[in-house]
């Protein structure tokens, strides 16, 4: 009788409960030791399209106007905040030119995978990056 009952922990009464769910594949990129936890909670905001910017504001009628306060050209949105956007195309390109070349990126999502695809783990011109993708987005 004693075979047929199983001793149950918190570790498996847990496991059993817990949802599981795939891991994010970029975590390596927003979470690491050397970065801020805010600027790493903006990257994962910003890169799940979750950030409050002009045009989320409107949308929800809390403002009358939906135009970049950086370019005063088009619509504040995130796609054009972070690439389109003139003033955002200069800070970029300024933070690109320690890290050498790369092809022009249509997302922040492209951008971690770039560098997590350019760079090797133990470089310091990883970190390096990982840095600059996180400070680039709190700077906006």
């Amino acid at each position: 009788m004693g075979s047929y009952f199983r001793k149950v922990s918190f570790s498996s009464a847990w496991n059993i409960v817990r949802n599981l769910s795939p891991n994010f594949e970029l975590h390596s990129i927003i979470w690491f030791p050397h970065h801020s936890p805010k600027m790493a909670y903006c990257l994962l905001r910003a890169m799940n399209d979750r950030l409050l910017t002009i045009s989320r504001l409107e949308s929800y009628s809390i403002i009358d106007q939906d135009m970049c306060v950086l370019c005063y050209n088009e619509p504040e949105t995130i796609h054009h905040l972070f690439f389109p956007c003139s003033y955002s195309c200069y800070i970029w390109s300024l933070c690109k030119l320690k890290l050498g070349p790369s092809p022009t990126v249509a997302s922040l999502h492209e951008e971690a995978l770039n560098i997590k695809d350019k760079f090797s783990k133990k470089n310091k011109c990883y970190i390096l990056a990982r840095l600059v993708l996180g400070g680039a987005v709190w700077l906006y």
